[in-house]
């Protein structure tokens, strides 16, 4: 057994603090294009998709090696998989329209046209519907994944950059970025419920295991706000640091894990006190963090560093650094371990770093 394998089976079954970070190489580097931007996983196949908003192209790899790819008209970030994992949905900037890709294959199914700038969707996998908020237009188009229509398109508040499904399906978070606001949507009859005045700059928020609480990171107020999503208002904000990246909640909902991009640092924050417990010291502006199925390790892509960084989450000291290649912004996590970087234009490949329980 290698001292890395040795070191990470310590992670996963004891806890124990690790003593120094070790740098490990990946297995296989593939370049993926230019600027590549976003990836998803499908998790039955192990198929990864990457898109490029430069090359306006779409990449499918398995074991890092590249299967097909298809150029478009125009790409924005990111691409979502349908429920089944046939159909690869891809938000078009060029002619403001989303693509239906066959996952196999990646020819098109269908395209429907949207409003300005559509980016993020997301979907309601309890209505069969997808929500694509459109940054350029302030509005959110909702797609019938059945009959293939335009549901509803519903105005939102400027620069609506994601959107959060409610745990339930019944309704739908938008943060709208430039206003400070979050848009609460009825996603039986596409009313805007409420408009919540949260924060500075928010970004891609998360849910927590109960719907009970909505969690918003505010990038330019270095804030994580907290909405109490039954009474839709704002209950609290917490300051964490600078521009903090989207959160991740621990499988039992009491930690939260926030990269700050500003500081080059994770902030944790417990979820119950609502208080920031500590800063965890990372690589050079990390990007939003990842944690494996068991919330034992936290990795952490460092753009400006070229790396990542996997964390020990019991003890906050960083146990392996990835050498992932400059602009690291991205983890993909499963059987084998992905990190996309946009400036080398790579996913790079790794085994046997944690991610199992």
């Amino acid at each position: 057994m290698t001292g890395a394998m040795t070191l990470l089976l310590l992670l996963l079954t004891t806890q124990a603090p690790a003593l120094a970070a070790e740098i490990v190489q990946p297995v296989m580097t593939t370049s993926v294009g230019s600027g590549p931007t976003a990836a998803v996983l499908d998790p039955d196949t192990g198929k990864v998709y990457v898109v490029s908003e430069d090359a306006a192209r779409v990449v499918v790899l398995q074991d890092g090696r590249i299967l097909r790819s298809r150029a478009l008209s125009g790409v924005a970030a990111a691409p979502v998989l349908s429920a089944d994992g046939s159909l690869l949905f891809v938000p078009d900037g060029v002619t403001d329209a989303v693509h239906a890709l066959k996952s196999s294959t990646l020819e098109t199914v269908w395209t429907i046209g949207v409003d300005q700038d559509p980016r993020n969707p997301v979907l309601n996998e309890r209505r069969g519907q997808l929500y694509v908020p459109n940054t350029g237009s302030a509005t959110v188009t909702v797609i019938d994944l059945a009959t293939r229509e335009v549901r509803a398109t519903i105005a939102v508040g400027n620069l609506p950059w994601s959107v959060t499904m409610s745990t339930d399906g019944r309704r739908a978070y938008v943060s709208n970025a430039t206003d400070g606001t979050i848009s609460v949507i009825g996603t039986r009859d596409y009313r805007v419920l409420a408009t919540i005045g949260v924060c500075a700059f928010p970004l891609r928020s998360i849910v927590n295991r109960s719907g009970s609480r909505l969690y918003v990171p505010c990038r330019d107020s270095g804030e994580l706000a907290v909405v109490n999503t039954r009474k839709l208002r704002l209950k609290t904000r917490i300051p964490v640091g600078r521009q903090p990246t989207p959160p991740v909640l621990s499988p039992d909902g009491r930690r939260l894990y926030l990269s700050l991009e500003g500081e080059d640092a994770v902030a944790v924050v417990d979820a119950r006190a609502q208080t920031l417990t500590a800063r965890w010291p990372v690589g050079r502006r990390p990007f939003t963090a990842v944690l494996n199925p068991a919330g034992t390790a936290l990795y952490v892509p460092n753009f400006t560093s070229g790396s990542t960084s996997v964390i020990d989450t019991g003890s906050g000291l960083t146990a392996l650094t990835l050498l992932t290649g400059a602009g690291s912004r991205q983890v993909i996590g499963g059987p084998q371990l992905h990190v996309l970087s946009s400036q080398t234009g790579t996913l790079a490949t790794f085994r046997d770093v944690a991610w199992r329980d």
